[in-house]
């Protein structure tokens, strides 16, 4: 991986391997579980039931049962 490619608000020093293979559990470089992945289970549903989403949502989270370091809440 080339770190001059990486977002100029990422630390390019301290990249480390856990970083680098999950690196949904830190916010300079993703928006967690729910930023990355729920959006795939949700355009699935709206498109099969016709669908087009909400007009508000809401969520809550917090880091209360990972303790491993990282900065996002899965």
């Amino acid at each position: 991986m080339r770190l001059a490619a990486l977002p100029g608000h990422c630390a390019q020093d301290s990249l480390q391997r856990e970083q680098f293979f999950q690196w949904r559990k830190w916010k300079a470089y993703g928006t967690g579980v729910a930023g990355d992945l729920f959006v795939h289970l949700f355009s699935g549903t709206h498109f099969i039931t016709g669908a087009h989403g909400p007009t508000r949502g809401m969520a809550t989270g917090g880091l209360r049962f990972w303790n491993d370091g990282r900065d996002v809440p899965t």
